[in-house]
């Protein structure tokens, strides 16, 4: 914002924050010898990444002036290991995990795991996973200063979650049917608080919960069609909020989690001829809670449900030349229809944008 005079007789607050990553992943995988009873793959690999925050501040108050200058790094070592094993192509394991060693948060082992068998007389396939979460606070809710203050002392989030589903081949393959039931527990979630200096505006709270059912279709009835659609039901708890909670706070005890809606609907269109595709992309999403902090305290508030629709379509050229294979032509329009919708309080979307291109492949 250019620095104009403040519009707060009081004063006003300036800065500008530079962040910046450097990482490296390696990894590589091991494929035993496969034979019609057992099939095998080891992966192996660690995953080092380098984070600097700097931020430089300046604030004016009845005609004071004060600077500040602020510097942070942290790094996190991650080594992770994965087998995968698959018997009579039926009986699917998958075993892996990964260990954190961060060094603004300490140590943290991080194991998943999943399970999935196949009826290949009923195209049948029967599947569940579980595993555990571990995220690390930003920089900002850390460190941030200003209208929001950071807290050095947060936790970082974790979560644990499993789930178990079921899917359904039928019509010759051309219909495929899922039910999926999830669930997730979250400790330590960082959440920001409003509230008056010195104290800090992000604080951990203790336990959240959410769960709920997904249902898919996929669909391709020939002709070039294909059809897609997915619904999620999802019911959210904040369980404990560790003292920092009530109606001013994102999460307030037994009160459903922010910005999650219960109901969510996509679903999808595709034509595919020849060279050319056009595809149409619809989302509902249904009302939330969310905050409105034009107020002290915040007042909770209800967003509106809303839905969208995307348009996209592309024309493929084959050429099979010696340096070029093809070449495509592609166009988009995200929210059609120009729904106005917000998916956070105060903050409207775009206006329907548009885009085209041109890509190869050599």
């Amino acid at each position: 914002d250019p620095e104009d005079p403040p519009a707060d007789a009081f004063g006003a607050f300036f800065s500008e924050t530079k962040e910046a990553r450097y990482s490296i992943d390696y990894h590589f995988n091991i494929r035993y010898p496969s034979t019609e009873t057992v099939r095998s793959t080891f992966t192996g690999g660690f995953e080092y990444l380098d984070e600097d925050y700097d931020q430089q501040t300046r604030s004016i108050f009845l005609g004071f002036e004060t600077k500040g200058s602020l510097e942070e790094d942290r790094d996190n070592w991650g080594w992770y290991a994965q087998e995968q094993l698959s018997f009579f192509n039926r009986l699917h394991l998958t075993a892996g995990a990964r260990y954190e060693d961060n060094s603004e948060f300490g140590n943290e082992f991080v194991p998943r795991g999943s399970v999935a068998y196949e009826l290949t007389q009923t195209g049948t396939v029967f599947r569940g996973a579980a595993g555990k979460g571990f995220k690390a606070a930003t920089f900002t809710e850390q460190f941030a200063q200003g209208f929001a203050t950071g807290n050095p002392d947060l936790d970082p989030e974790k979560s644990y979650s499993w789930e178990v589903g079921v899917d359904q081949v039928l019509w010759k393959n051309q219909l495929v049917l899922g039910a999926t039931y999830f669930y997730q527990k979250f400790d330590d979630l960082i959440t920001f608080i409003n509230r008056p200096d010195p104290l800090p505006d992000f604080e951990n709270i203790q336990e959240a919960e959410s769960q709920g059912i997904e249902l898919m279709a996929l669909c391709k009835p020939g002709y070039g069609f294909t059809f897609g659609g997915n619904y999620t039901y999802l019911d959210t708890e904040v369980k404990d909020d560790g003292g920092v909670g009530g109606p001013s706070s994102p999460f307030e005890e037994g009160k459903d989690l922010l910005r999650r809606p219960e109901h969510t609907v996509s679903g999808y269109v595709n034509w595919a001829w020849k060279g050319f595709q056009i595809r149409f992309d619809g989302s509902y999403v249904s009302e939330r809670d969310d905050l409105d902090f034009r107020a002290f305290p915040a007042d909770r508030v209800t967003l509106d449900e809303y839905f969208i629709v995307d348009l996209a379509t592309s024309y493929t050229f084959n050429l099979n030349q010696r340096y070029i294979q093809d070449f495509k032509i592609f166009a988009k329009v995200e929210n059609l229809f120009d729904e106005h919708y917000e998916e956070v309080f105060g903050f409207s979307p775009p206006d329907p944008s548009f885009r085209i291109g041109l890509s190869f492949k050599m």
